[in-house]
Protein backbone atom coordinates (compact mmCIF):
# COMPACT_ATOMS: atom_id res chain seq x y z
CA UNK A 1 0.00 0.00 0.00
CA UNK A 2 1.02 3.59 -0.49
CA UNK A 3 0.45 6.68 1.55
CA UNK A 4 -2.72 8.67 1.97
CA UNK A 5 -3.02 11.89 0.05
CA UNK A 6 -5.59 14.63 -0.33
CA UNK A 7 -6.29 14.80 -4.10
CA UNK A 8 -8.97 17.27 -5.13
CA UNK A 9 -10.63 17.26 -1.78
CA UNK A 10 -11.01 13.53 -1.78
CA UNK A 11 -9.01 11.01 0.12
CA UNK A 12 -6.99 8.73 -2.16
CA UNK A 13 -4.35 6.08 -1.83
CA UNK A 14 -1.23 5.74 -4.02
CA UNK A 15 -1.27 2.25 -5.49
CA UNK A 16 1.60 2.64 -7.99
CA UNK A 17 4.40 5.07 -8.77
CA UNK A 18 6.98 5.34 -11.58
CA UNK A 19 9.77 7.78 -12.45
CA UNK A 20 9.53 9.53 -15.78
CA UNK A 21 12.75 9.65 -17.80
CA UNK A 22 13.62 11.83 -20.80
CA UNK A 23 16.00 10.44 -23.40
CA UNK A 24 17.93 12.53 -25.91
CA UNK A 25 19.13 10.98 -29.15
CA UNK A 26 21.52 12.25 -31.75
CA UNK A 27 22.88 11.06 -35.01
CA UNK A 28 26.09 9.03 -34.94
CA UNK A 29 28.12 11.67 -36.75
CA UNK A 30 27.18 14.82 -34.88
CA UNK A 31 28.71 17.22 -32.35
CA UNK A 32 26.63 15.73 -29.54
CA UNK A 33 27.89 12.21 -30.31
CA UNK A 34 31.46 13.48 -30.55
CA UNK A 35 31.18 15.22 -27.17
CA UNK A 36 29.68 12.06 -25.64
CA UNK A 37 32.59 9.97 -26.96
CA UNK A 38 35.17 12.54 -25.79
CA UNK A 39 33.80 12.38 -22.25
CA UNK A 40 34.29 8.60 -22.14
CA UNK A 41 37.84 8.94 -23.47
CA UNK A 42 38.64 11.64 -20.91
CA UNK A 43 37.44 9.39 -18.08
CA UNK A 44 40.03 6.82 -19.16
CA UNK A 45 42.99 9.05 -20.10
CA UNK A 46 42.90 11.68 -17.33
CA UNK A 47 43.57 9.20 -14.45
CA UNK A 48 46.55 7.77 -16.35
CA UNK A 49 47.94 11.26 -17.01
CA UNK A 50 47.61 12.20 -13.33
CA UNK A 51 49.33 9.01 -12.18
CA UNK A 52 52.16 9.45 -14.72
CA UNK A 53 52.90 13.10 -13.92
CA UNK A 54 52.78 12.61 -10.15
CA UNK A 55 55.40 9.80 -10.42
CA UNK A 56 54.51 8.65 -6.91
CA UNK A 57 50.82 7.78 -7.06
CA UNK A 58 51.40 4.07 -7.58
CA UNK A 59 55.17 3.60 -7.67
CA UNK A 60 56.60 3.19 -4.18
CA UNK A 61 60.25 2.83 -5.17
CA UNK A 62 62.27 2.92 -8.36
CA UNK A 63 65.88 3.09 -9.46
CA UNK A 64 67.45 5.30 -12.07
CA UNK A 65 70.70 6.73 -13.37
CA UNK A 66 71.50 10.42 -13.46
CA UNK A 67 74.62 12.46 -14.05
CA UNK A 68 75.14 14.68 -10.99
CA UNK A 69 76.25 18.26 -11.10
CA UNK A 70 79.62 18.46 -9.37
CA UNK A 71 81.74 21.56 -8.83
CA UNK A 72 84.84 22.36 -6.82
CA UNK A 73 84.17 24.00 -3.46
CA UNK A 74 87.56 25.78 -3.52
CA UNK A 75 88.76 24.10 -0.33
CA UNK A 76 91.95 22.03 -0.58
CA UNK A 77 94.24 20.32 1.89
CA UNK A 78 97.68 19.01 0.82
CA UNK A 79 100.03 17.00 3.05
CA UNK A 80 103.29 15.60 1.58
CA UNK A 81 105.79 13.26 3.21
CA UNK A 82 109.46 13.89 2.52
CA UNK A 83 112.18 11.32 2.07
CA UNK A 84 113.18 11.72 5.73
CA UNK A 85 110.58 10.96 8.44
CA UNK A 86 110.97 14.47 9.85
CA UNK A 87 110.18 16.13 6.54
CA UNK A 88 106.52 17.14 6.13
CA UNK A 89 105.09 19.71 3.76
CA UNK A 90 101.52 20.91 4.13
CA UNK A 91 99.17 23.52 2.73
CA UNK A 92 95.50 24.35 3.12
CA UNK A 93 93.13 26.88 1.61
CA UNK A 94 92.10 27.83 5.16
CA UNK A 95 94.24 30.29 7.08
CA UNK A 96 93.13 28.72 10.36
CA UNK A 97 94.41 25.29 9.36
CA UNK A 98 97.66 26.73 7.98
CA UNK A 99 98.38 28.16 11.42
CA UNK A 100 98.57 24.57 12.74
CA UNK A 101 101.27 23.52 10.31
CA UNK A 102 104.06 25.66 11.72
CA UNK A 103 107.39 25.03 9.96
CA UNK A 104 105.74 22.39 7.75
CA UNK A 105 103.73 25.04 5.90
CA UNK A 106 104.80 25.27 2.27
CA UNK A 107 103.39 27.52 -0.45
CA UNK A 108 101.65 25.15 -2.87
CA UNK A 109 100.26 25.95 -6.30
CA UNK A 110 96.72 24.59 -6.77
CA UNK A 111 94.85 24.78 -10.08
CA UNK A 112 91.22 23.73 -10.44
CA UNK A 113 89.36 23.36 -13.74
CA UNK A 114 86.14 21.77 -14.98
CA UNK A 115 85.48 20.22 -18.41
CA UNK A 116 81.96 20.16 -19.87
CA UNK A 117 82.42 18.27 -23.13
CA UNK A 118 78.76 18.11 -24.24
CA UNK A 119 77.80 21.64 -23.09
CA UNK A 120 74.90 20.47 -20.91
CA UNK A 121 75.91 22.58 -17.92
CA UNK A 122 77.22 19.58 -15.97
CA UNK A 123 80.97 18.97 -15.97
CA UNK A 124 82.10 15.50 -17.00
CA UNK A 125 85.65 15.92 -15.70
CA UNK A 126 87.25 17.82 -12.83
CA UNK A 127 90.95 18.56 -13.06
CA UNK A 128 93.04 19.26 -9.95
CA UNK A 129 96.71 20.12 -10.37
CA UNK A 130 98.95 20.51 -7.32
CA UNK A 131 102.56 21.71 -7.54
CA UNK A 132 104.81 21.67 -4.48
CA UNK A 133 108.07 23.66 -4.75
CA UNK A 134 111.04 21.79 -3.30
CA UNK A 135 114.42 22.98 -2.17
CA UNK A 136 117.64 21.21 -3.19
CA UNK A 137 117.91 17.87 -1.47
CA UNK A 138 114.16 17.57 -0.78
CA UNK A 139 112.05 14.72 -2.18
CA UNK A 140 108.47 13.56 -1.77
CA UNK A 141 107.63 9.89 -1.21
CA UNK A 142 104.07 10.23 0.11
CA UNK A 143 101.15 12.53 -0.72
CA UNK A 144 97.62 13.14 0.58
CA UNK A 145 95.29 15.59 -1.16
CA UNK A 146 91.73 16.39 -0.10
CA UNK A 147 89.48 18.58 -2.25
CA UNK A 148 85.95 19.66 -1.29
CA UNK A 149 83.20 19.25 -3.89
CA UNK A 150 79.58 20.36 -4.25
CA UNK A 151 77.37 17.42 -5.33
CA UNK A 152 73.74 17.84 -6.43
CA UNK A 153 70.98 15.91 -8.24
CA UNK A 154 68.21 17.70 -10.14
CA UNK A 155 66.26 15.27 -12.36
CA UNK A 156 64.71 12.46 -10.32
CA UNK A 157 65.27 13.98 -6.89
CA UNK A 158 66.25 17.34 -5.45
CA UNK A 159 69.35 16.51 -3.46
CA UNK A 160 72.51 18.39 -2.55
CA UNK A 161 75.48 17.51 -0.39
CA UNK A 162 79.17 18.15 0.15
CA UNK A 163 81.69 15.56 -0.98
CA UNK A 164 85.43 15.16 -0.54
CA UNK A 165 87.82 13.79 -3.14
CA UNK A 166 90.75 12.02 -1.48
CA UNK A 167 94.04 11.10 -3.15
CA UNK A 168 96.62 9.13 -1.16
CA UNK A 169 99.97 7.75 -2.23
CA UNK A 170 102.91 6.30 -0.36
CA UNK A 171 106.06 4.85 -1.92
CA UNK A 172 109.66 4.25 -1.02
CA UNK A 173 111.08 6.01 -4.07
CA UNK A 174 110.60 9.67 -4.95
CA UNK A 175 109.23 10.56 -8.36
CA UNK A 176 108.97 13.64 -10.52
CA UNK A 177 105.19 13.60 -10.61
CA UNK A 178 102.02 11.69 -9.76
CA UNK A 179 98.79 11.28 -11.73
CA UNK A 180 95.48 9.92 -10.49
CA UNK A 181 92.14 9.18 -12.17
CA UNK A 182 88.95 8.31 -10.36
CA UNK A 183 85.14 8.23 -10.51
CA UNK A 184 82.77 9.95 -8.11
CA UNK A 185 79.80 7.79 -7.08
CA UNK A 186 76.93 8.29 -4.64
CA UNK A 187 76.07 5.42 -2.30
CA UNK A 188 72.87 5.89 -0.26
CA UNK A 189 71.73 3.63 2.59
CA UNK A 190 68.07 4.11 1.60
CA UNK A 191 66.10 5.43 -1.34
CA UNK A 192 65.81 9.20 -1.63
CA UNK A 193 62.27 10.68 -1.66
CA UNK A 194 61.28 12.01 -5.13
CA UNK A 195 61.05 15.75 -5.71
CA UNK A 196 62.00 16.51 -2.12
CA UNK A 197 64.61 19.16 -1.53
CA UNK A 198 67.31 18.17 0.92
CA UNK A 199 70.76 19.43 1.70
CA UNK A 200 73.15 17.18 3.58
CA UNK A 201 76.81 17.71 4.16
CA UNK A 202 79.61 17.58 6.69
CA UNK A 203 81.23 20.71 8.09
CA UNK A 204 83.67 22.57 5.91
CA UNK A 205 86.82 20.76 4.90
CA UNK A 206 88.95 23.01 7.05
CA UNK A 207 86.88 22.55 10.20
CA UNK A 208 86.43 18.81 9.79
CA UNK A 209 90.15 18.08 9.28
CA UNK A 210 91.80 20.62 11.55
CA UNK A 211 92.18 18.27 14.52
CA UNK A 212 93.26 15.32 12.36
CA UNK A 213 95.88 17.37 10.57
CA UNK A 214 97.28 18.72 13.85
CA UNK A 215 97.72 15.17 15.18
CA UNK A 216 99.35 13.98 11.95
CA UNK A 217 101.90 16.74 11.92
Amino acid sequence: FGRWKDSGGRMAIVVAQEVLARRYEARLFSLASLFHFACYVALIIIPFVISYTSQSLWIMEKTGREQPEVHFHHEVLVVAQGAHPSQRFAFSSSAGVNALFGDALRAVSVRLSEADENDDGRPEFLHLEVSIPLRPGEDIVGLTVLAALDYSLQDNVRFGTNATAIVQYAGGVAGSGLQFWGDLELHAARALPPFTSSAVGPPTLAGALAATTADAL
